[in-house]
C-alpha cells in the first residue's frame, strides 16, 4: 500500500510541474498505476481479514486501466481528475457497504 501511495505521489508531482498539454505515457502510467497499487493491496488484505473482495476494488482497477488509455489526449490534469472520480467512487461503495447496502 506504500509504494501505491508513493508512486501516486510521483504522479501528483508530475501533474503539478506540467498540468496541460497531452498526457505522455509515463504521466497516464504513474497517475493510475499509484491508485492502483493501493487498491491491489488493500484488495489483498481484506481478502485475508474478510475472505472477499469488494465488487468496488476489481470495477476500479478496470476503470483504471480504461482512463489510462482514454485520457492520453487529454491535459494531465483531466487524467488525475479521472483518477480521483475513481477512488471518489470506491470510497461511496465502500460507505454504501458500511450502512448496510451492497455494491
Amino acid at each position: 500500500m506504500i509504494a501505491g501511495l508513493i508512486v501516486a505521489a510521483v504522479g501528483d508531482q508530475l501533474v503539478i510541474a506540467r498540468p496541460g498539454g497531452d498526457t505522455d505515457a509515463v504521466t497516464s502510467v504513474v497517475l493510475y498505476a499509484g491508485p492502483a497499487m493501493f487498491l491491489l493491496a488493500q484488495s489483498w488484505f481484506i481478502l485475508k481479514a474478510f475472505g472477499r473482495v469488494p465488487p468496488s476494488r476489481p470495477v476500479a482497477l478496470i476503470a483504471f486501466a480504461a482512463l489510462a488509455f482514454a485520457t492520453h489526449p487529454l491535459p494531465p490534469i483531466a487524467a488525475a481528475a479521472g483518477a480521483a472520480v475513481v477512488l471518489v467512487g470506491v470510497a461511496i461503495a465502500d460507505t454504501r457497504r458500511g450502512n448496510g447496502a451492497s455494491d
